[in-house]
């Protein structure tokens, strides 16, 4: 999210974000460069749109796009390499990243103007909304000359319980009616999420510009992974990047995060 009173245009890179955003707060104008959660154990989920564009990697895929477990990429030169990039604008180099900022005065640091920009999520848009801020929604820009930062995509689906007693039903149900366009536009009515559906998302964001943006910010991100070995990284993969942002020993904390991952996988 941009307040766009502060930033009118939307920020091709990280560097120009933090170029606007700095200028901003030389000027007095806001307290903040970024309003980006990284908190006292780390924030995995929203750093992982940095540490992407910086060459980071979680586990690695298969050609087939397939999640791979075996393949744990924390501790590599790639990934290390990517944090000690975003350690630069930690609490060591430029100030922007701070554990000081987390997902408790992340949101209020924008709906109060104090920072400009906001790594947030469509959750947070009707209380940006209520809040009366003037804002605009695009994709997180990535570091210059590197990828495009990828962002992860979280997502409901319906599930069939094997062996239930209306099973037949619940296939049924799943298979003829939850894939219907006017099906999806229904729950969109009920409860305005982005459709995951092709047709329906067009019909959607040819109404609802806000949609239309969500989708388009999310055109690069990645679908968190869904394989159980996911479970083990959050906390020792966010403790080693908040040592990180902290001015902390990048690769230690990293190499140590990730013989954590390891050994409780089965690595």
């Amino acid at each position: 999210m941009r307040n766009t009173a502060l930033a009118p245009d939307a920020p091709e890179t990280f560097e120009e974000l933090v170029e606007i955003g700095t200028e901003l707060k030389d000027a007095g104008d806001t307290s903040e460069v970024l309003a980006m959660a990284v908190g006292q154990e780390g924030e995995p989920f929203r750093m992982n749109a940095l540490f992407t564009s910086a060459g980071g990697y979680l586990f690695g895929q298969d050609d087939t796009g397939t999640w791979d477990p075996t393949d744990l990429g924390v501790g590599s030169d790639a990934s290390v390499a990517a944090m000690e990039k975003i350690a630069e604008y930690g609490e060591d180099g430029e100030g922007v990243l701070r554990r000081s900022i987390d997902v408790e005065n992340d949101a209020n640091l924008f709906y109060e103007e104090e920072a400009p920009f906001f790594v947030a999520g469509p959750w947070n848009v009707g209380d940006a909304n209520e809040a009366g801020v003037d804002f605009e929604i695009s994709p997180i820009p990535g570091f210059e000359g590197e990828a495009p930062a990828s962002p992860y995509i979280g997502y409901h689906a319906f599930f069939v319980t094997e062996g239930s007693a209306n099973s037949a039903l619940a296939q049924e149900f799943v298979t003829n009616y939850v894939t219907s366009t006017d099906f999806i536009l229904s729950l969109y009515e009920a409860d305005p999420r982005t459709p995951v559906q092709n047709e329906a998302l067009e019909s959607v964001s040819a109404d609802d510009a806000t949609i239309a943006a969500i989708a388009e910010a999310g055109a690069d991100g990645m679908p968190m992974p869904s394989i159980p070995e996911m479970g083990e990284t959050w906390d020792p993969l966010g403790q080693a990047q908040a040592q990180a942002i902290a001015g902390g020993d990048v690769r230690e904390a990293m190499e140590a995060a990730h013989d954590t991952i390891a050994e409780q996988i089965g690595q």
